[in-house]
């Protein structure tokens, strides 16, 4: 249930219409040469997706790297093997997704969309001498397998791989030579959204190399598209301090991913800067750092007029293109009552976002009103309910 999670799982930048080409006529495959894949899927689909053993799961990703390999050294094309990856047991081709409920700022779904299948092999590079086999098992949360293998000397080899307890997806990062560089999300599907771990990795020689990154939060709803320069992710989080629920406001980001012969470039940017600047302000105050917390505010607004228990997002909206921005805020007020805020905030000409206006509200109704009179002759202390 989020914003953007209409396409974000099991996405692959890795481009499918690879599949659809045969770089050698296919040359059938001995059925004895899946059996023992389909034995470990079958065994697997008879246990429950938390019950699935380290060396069960073993057991099937041995056994898929070697049919794969085994059919490619048998000179089949891609097509030939994502044909026979189709056909056993568990296999889930792309799907629309089913949504049952949409909402302003949410989308409910039976079924989330896919845009791979979940056994699904595919050329990392224009030669196709690279390949990239991703293996999903059946269930939506259940382990995944990575494998690198790549053609050297004429014989095909696995040559790297990676494994996670959740679902993997993978995309390549674009460069204008010949260096490649990956980044994988392993993601985990709640009933409401979904979050994923990012991973930077350089593929050298067929050899997947970890790259470090500085930010660990775990991306929230992410929706990757690829351009011809870059991996743009899309993602909303959840605030830090101020309370939000899942439909309500959250703190949208673009992470903009390049890569160069230095390594990979990673962007943020905020799409809402007006609600971010106000959950740092509450975060700064919850951590006691009250100058800095100071620092955001109107010269005129003092902290303590603001401040208060349990800070909740009421509202937010802006225009980034415009560069200007609101956020409406409810706290819990010392003395008992509920006090509500709207925070408007511009971006200044030196491309800085800043708060530039504090007024006070009152609730109404269903609604919030702010600029009231009867609010502002409740100033300083602020208006409560």
């Amino acid at each position: 249930m989020s914003r953007f999670c209409a396409s974000t799982l099991f996405r692959f930048a890795l481009t499918i219409a690879v599949l659809a080409s045969s770089v050698v006529r296919a040359t059938p495959l001995r059925a004895q040469n899946w059996r023992a894949v389909d034995r470990a899927l079958s065994q697997m689909i008879d246990s429950q997706a938390d019950s699935v053993a380290p060396k069960q799961a073993s057991q099937l990703w041995v056994a898929f790297d070697a049919a794969i390999v085994g059919g490619l050294n048998a000179h089949a094309s891609l097509d030939s093997i994502n044909r026979i990856l189709s056909r056993r047991p568990g296999f889930r081709g792309p799907s629309p997704g089913q949504a049952t409920v949409h909402l302003p700022n949410a989308t409910f779904w039976r079924e989330l969309p896919r845009d791979a299948p979940n056994y699904f092999v595919a050329a990392v590079d224009t030669a196709s001498a690279t390949l990239l086999a991703i293996v999903q098992t059946p269930f939506t949360n259940g382990p995944s397998h990575l494998s690198v293998i790549q053609k050297q000397g004429g014989i095909w080899q696995q040559t790297s791989a990676f494994s996670s307890h959740i679902q993997i997806s993978a995309y390549r990062i674009p460069t204008r030579d010949t260096n490649m560089f990956l980044t994988t999300l392993e993601t985990w599907t709640r009933a409401d959204g979904s979050e994923s771990q990012v991973k930077l990795w350089r593929l050298t020689r067929g050899r997947l190399s970890r790259l470090s990154r500085s930010d660990t939060t775990q991306f929230q709803d992410a929706d990757v598209q690829q351009t011809d320069t870059a991996l743009v992710i899309d993602v909303s989080q959840f605030p830090k301090q101020v309370s939000a629920c899942t439909m309500c406001t959250r703190l949208a980001f673009t992470y903009t991913f390049t890569a160069s012969t230095r390594g990979v470039q990673e962007h943020r940017e905020s799409l809402n800067p007006w609600a971010l600047l106000v959950d740092s302000l509450y975060s700064m105050t919850a951590a006691r750092k009250n100058v800095a917390a100071k620092a955001l505010l109107p010269r005129q607004v003092t902290l303590n007029s603001v401040t208060g228990k349990d800070p909740e997002f009421v509202a937010d909206s802006g225009d980034i293109r415009i560069g200007d921005g609101f956020a409406d805020i409810s706290v819990n007020a010392w003395f008992g009552c509920t006090r509500y805020w709207r925070f408007r905030s511009a971006r200044q000409p030196s491309g800085v976002w800043r708060i530039v206006a504090v007024r006070p509200g009152r609730w109404n109704g269903d609604s919030v009103i702010f600029d009231d009179p009867a609010a502002k002759r409740r100033l300083p202390n602020g208006p409560c309910s």
